[in-house]
C-alpha cells in the first residue's frame, strides 16, 4: 500500500505546485527597471525582466491615429507595492514610471497617456468587469 500512496502523491505535489506557481504575484524591482530602454516593443519587457504585466490597456487616439498600449506593473519598495506603469506609442517603448510621474512630465502626451490609464487602471471595488 505505500508503495501505491507514493505514486498519488507525486501527481498531487506537482499539481499544487503548478496552482502555487500560477498564483505568484507579479512583482517587479528596481533591479529590473535598468534592464528597460526606449523604443522596446511590448513584448520585450517581460521578457528581459521575467516578469509579466498584471494588466494591459490598450486604447487609439482618434486625433492622431496612434495606438497606445500601457502594462500595469507592481514595483516593490520594501514591504509596499505601487502601480508602475509602462507606455508605447504605435508599438515603441515611449515612457515608464509611476503615475505621479506620468502627471509630471513636461509632454502633454504623456500626461494625457498617465491620466488615462489611472482612469482605465482604477475600478471600484464594486465593478465586475
Amino acid at each position: 500500500m505505500k508503495v501505491v500512496r507514493r505514486k498519488i502523491r507525486y501527481p498531487f505535489y506537482a499539481l499544487l505546485l503548478l496552482v502555487l506557481l500560477s498564483c505568484a504575484p507579479r512583482i517587479i524591482h528596481m533591479s529590473h527597471l535598468a534592464k528597460l530602454r526606449m523604443d522596446m516593443n511590448p513584448d520585450e519587457p517581460a521578457k528581459v525582466m521575467g516578469v509579466s504585466p498584471r494588466r494591459i490597456l490598450q486604447w487609439s487616439v482618434m486625433e492622431t491615429g496612434d495606438s497606445i498600449i500601457v502594462q500595469s506593473y507592481v514595483l516593490s519598495s520594501g514591504e509596499w507595492g505601487s502601480v508602475y506603469f509602462l507606455a508605447y506609442r504605435n508599438g515603441s517603448l515611449i515612457f515608464w514610471g509611476y503615475p505621479h510621474e506620468f502627471a509630471r512630465s513636461s509632454d502633454p502626451f504623456i500626461r494625457e497617456i498617465g491620466k488615462e490609464a489611472l482612469s482605465r487602471q482604477v475600478k471600484p471595488p464594486y465593478s465586475l468587469h
